[in-house]
């Protein structure tokens, strides 16, 4: 009977103590969405008349503007790459990697997509000799210098702009027109990093060849999904007249086995990453407060928890370790913007990273210790 009696007086005390340890409070929910978007022709030129009978491209000097590969021959010519030198400069990173970002980072906030423009009708022209004359004016190549000044561009500008940035920073661009079943096509810049080729389509993230196909097939409905067939490849290098090499096709099968899977391990790197730039921040990582659930109560020696979930749709396919350390301060910055209020009133955290199907995940539990 004794032995009854001091059980239930453990369990009394054990209740006792509960209702004076504080909850983990749910404080809030933020998602992120990638707005990746743009879809156009590669070509916009009709020729009416010719009456020396040459081909388009061997008129490139006169009608660049109008022609996608003769654009990649002057547009980026040494006078146009010279004049873009100076937004290059602010881009530069330490790494391939740390440059692509910035470039994609910065084109995002800059450069708007001109709808107007893309809605146009192909530009109807004759020529002979030395004459053009337009018939008609329609879609037209701006030089990357003209897409920074008027803060817009259809894919072609701004895969002109992009592999200009690139090439100043001596990094080698592939321009690549791709080809969907609907026989549209639009314009992105790839570029070869650890054995990866990233597409470079106006916005971050950038995106490996297996993760662009899957974007385009399931992630863009708001502009209307669409199915890859090939990129063609294309190499500039530049000159008073820069040389364009044809590289090449890569079909959609071949797209679809450079796909990088996200792993645990990375899960749980991504994890740690966002801790250490909070720990930059004066939190502790600590491990008292893994597991905890929102409304759950903390140990004993807490004041204070506030429990987060932020959802990046999509990006347990985006991400590729390749660009591991800007994905780290990516993430944390997109939380850190939202919790920094609370962050400054804590001194512990927890994160952790998780996948539900193909969007990442992070909880964040930020607590005030004694």
């Amino acid at each position: 009977m004794r032995k009854v009696i001091l059980l239930f007086f453990l369990v009394f005390v054990l209740f006792l103590l509960t209702l004076n340890l504080p909850k983990v409070n749910n404080y809030n929910h933020s998602s992120y969405v990638n707005s990746s978007y743009s879809i156009n022709y590669s070509e916009y030129v009709k020729l009416k008349y010719n009456k020396v009978n040459k081909s388009l491209t061997e008129n490139c000097k006169l009608l660049w503007r109008y022609s996608f590969k003769c654009a990649l021959e002057y547009a980026l010519n040494y006078t146009n790459l010279e004049k873009v030198s100076f937004i290059a400069k602010k881009l530069e990173g330490n790494s391939v990697q740390q440059k692509v970002w910035n470039v994609l980072k910065w084109e995002d906030k800059n450069i708007k997509y001109n709808w107007s423009k893309a809605t146009l009708q192909p530009t109807v022209i004759e020529y002979a000799g030395s004459r053009v004359k337009i018939i008609r004016k329609g879609i037209w190549y701006q030089t990357p210098e003209e897409t920074i000044e008027k803060r817009s561009g259809i894919c072609g500008d701004y895969a002109i702009l992009t592999a200009a940035l690139l090439i100043d920073m001596n990094v080698t661009p592939y321009v690549a027109v791709i080809n969907f079943t609907s026989g549209l096509s639009h314009a992105a810049v790839l570029v070869k990093i650890d054995g990866w080729f990233f597409v470079l389509d106006q916005h971050l993230p950038p995106m490996d060849l297996g993760t662009y196909y899957k974007d385009w097939l399931f992630y863009r409905t708001k502009f209307g999904c669409r199915k890859i067939v090939s990129l063609h490849l294309f190499r500039v290098i530049p000159g008073r007249v820069s040389k364009v090499i044809d590289v090449g096709f890569v079909n959609a099968s071949e797209m679809k086995k450079e796909d990088y899977i996200i792993s645990y391990r990375d899960l749980k790197a991504l994890s740690n990453a966002v801790m250490v730039e909070f720990e930059k921040k004066g939190l502790n990582p600590d491990y008292n407060l893994k597991g905890l659930k929102p409304g759950s109560y903390l140990p004993a020696g807490y004041t204070s928890g506030k429990y987060w979930t932020f959802k990046f749709p999509h990006y347990a396919d985006y991400y590729n370790p390749v660009f591991y350390k800007q994905y780290s301060k990516y993430f944390f910055s997109q939380i850190y913007r939202d919790v920094k209020i609370d962050a400054e009133s804590c001194n512990s955290v927890w994160v952790n990273c998780s996948k539900s199907d193909s969007d990442l995940i992070f909880h964040v539990l930020l607590a005030k210790k004694y």
